[in-house]
């Protein structure tokens, strides 16, 4: 739900510590590349979600190895019959979901943290298939 609710990235996720969430404020504070740190909005279903598990100190999830999270992810999705997905999937669901939503490309950039809005521009390639695809759905009558 983190990777999903906010696009953070695997190592982001996992290096989350509770010092850094808010409830009272919703919002993360993740490290990202470069230590660069970012703020996350928490939206009401991962805030729901984090509150009976919040503490005042240490880290969010267990210290595992980053590779664990993507075999319990790949683990679950193949229980329900999914092949070809990838944990990191979730990080390009959420920024098309951002985009599609009307979230300004700008915001989606400093939510992801990415360093320049051309790496953001990739999920819009998504948005113009789906444009082409209802487009293809308009004639007049």
């Amino acid at each position: 739900m983190v990777l999903l609710w906010t696009g953070a990235r695997r190592a982001e996720a996992d290096g989350a510590d509770w010092s850094r969430i808010s409830l009272k404020h919703d919002h993360i504070k993740f490290v990202g590349k470069g230590n660069h740190e970012r703020m996350v909005t928490l939206l009401p279903k991962l805030k729901a979600a984090l509150k009976p598990f919040k503490k005042d100190i240490g880290r969010v999830f267990p210290d595992q190895h980053l590779d664990t999270y993507t075999h319990h992810f790949k683990s679950i999705v193949r229980s329900c019959g999914i092949e070809d997905i990838h944990l990191h999937n979730l990080r390009h669901t959420a920024a098309t979901y951002m985009l599609k939503s009307g979230i300004d490309i700008k915001v989606v950039q400093r939510i992801l943290g990415h360093a320049s809005v051309t790496t953001t521009e990739i999920y819009t390639d998504v948005l113009d298939e789906m444009i082409k695809n209802e487009m293809a759905k308009f004639e007049y009558k």
